[in-house]
Order: C-alpha cells, then structure tokens, then sequence
C-alpha cells in the first residue's frame, strides 16, 4: 500500500457551491479483479480508519477507489499481477529486490 498526503488549502473545495473544509477525502487507485463486497469493505475500513485516527464524524470522510487494469499499473518497473497472483509474481523478481518484497509480504500478511 501506498500514501501521498496532500494539504488542501480550505477554500479550494467545495460541494454544492459551498466550501467543503471539515471533510477529510481518500482516492486510491486498486487493481481490478476484486468482488463488489471486497471493494465495499476496503472503502468503509478506510473510512473507519479516518474516524478513530482523526477523530472526526464518519459524515466528514469521503473515500473513492478506482479500480484499474493491472496492466494499467506498473511497480518496480513490471505490470503488476491479477489479484491472488502476487507471490508469482514476487518470485520473478531480480533476487536482492525478491527477497525484499517476500519480508514486506510476510509482514503485511502476518
């Protein structure tokens, strides 16, 4: 998982003609491949996450995931693999690169 944090200044968004500076947005980018449910829990986790991190009113986060090709992605200079086939893939990796990717897997996974 990857984040960029970007600070938006309070009056450069706003909704329905009015500013929109108590809210707190997410949008992500995903491989396509996952089932609408699995979709649907990643975005109300992500909005969990905001509520207990920031403390704010689950009406103040709004999260959006779009869902791409994994031939749209490319990550350590390779397209990335469907769904479920991450480790495949990990294991077509130059070795110290391979190995490096294997730990953070382990770690991610528990």
């Amino acid at each position: 998982m990857q984040c960029i944090f970007q600070d938006i200044a309070a009056a450069s968004h706003y909704i329905g003609g009015e500013a929109a500076s108590d809210s707190v947005w997410v949008y992500g980018h995903i491989r396509d491949g996952r089932e609408e449910e699995v979709r649907e829990q990643i975005l109300i986790r992500i909005s969990e996450l905001l509520v207990d991190i920031l403390q704010i009113d689950p009406s103040q986060t709004w999260a959006y995931i779009n869902p791409l090709a994994n031939t749209d992605m490319v990550e350590f200079g390779r397209t990335l693999p469907l769904p479920g086939a991450e480790l495949q893939w990990i294991e077509r990796m130059p070795a110290g690169l391979r190995e490096r990717l294997l730990e953070f897997n382990k770690n991610a996974t528990g």
